[in-house]
């Protein structure tokens, strides 16, 4: 098969696109087998590097704040997150992991 150019980007794309849905449903299958959602899973993971706010994890996850902060109040209820005020951030507040937060 003779592979052209023009259709290198279409076909890495694709690619890329598979791999996206393997790691999705790799993660999904691990986050569930923790009793977190995939969405937790992730939140969980960033802010045991370091702690952030919902906006920040909102932007990096390309999710809305709304969805965010469902989520890590989900963590919250299950003791795996706090939420503390940011100094001088009016309303906004760090998602910090719990020691068994870190340990998950």
């Amino acid at each position: 098969m003779i592979c052209r150019s023009s259709d290198t980007p279409n076909r890495l794309a694709t690619a890329l696109h598979k791999l996206a849905l393997a790691e999705r449903h790799d993660a999904w299958r691990e986050a569930h087998g923790r009793g977190l959602s995939p969405t937790q899973a992730q939140i969980l993971s960033m802010v045991a590097t370091r702690p952030r706010t919902v906006s920040e994890l909102a932007a990096d996850l390309g999710l809305t704040a709304g969805t965010v902060s469902a989520s890590a109040s989900a963590l919250e209820q299950k003791g795996l997150v706090r939420k503390r005020p940011v100094p001088d951030g009016g309303r906004a507040r760090h998602v910090v992991p719990t020691p068994a937060g870190r340990a998950a």
